[in-house]
């Protein structure tokens, strides 16, 4: 399956990717394509454990399954008032 995958903020930095479509097996949630991300850009490491995650411009969970054609972004988290 066909994914697009978004990168903001110093995740789009430690990528260099602030687009990308990527091929997943049918079944891969989004919290396995993080890892897989990670897996690829360990800059991300340190991040991961608060990144955020949206699915089709909605915020969602690490477990939802994607389909094909489905767009995910990968918020890094943000400080400030």
């Amino acid at each position: 399956m066909k994914i697009t995958v978004k990168m903001f903020a110093s995740f789009r930095e430690y990528t260099g990717m602030p687009q990308s479509l990527v091929e997943v097996e049918p079944g891969t949630t989004v919290g396995q394509l993080w890892e897989a991300l990670v897996e690829a850009y360990p800059r991300l490491i340190p991040l991961s454990q608060s990144a955020g995650f949206a699915l089709n411009g909605r915020y969602t969970r690490a477990d939802d399954t994607l389909k094909e054609g489905d767009v995910v972004a990968f918020l890094p988290p943000v400080s400030g008032g």
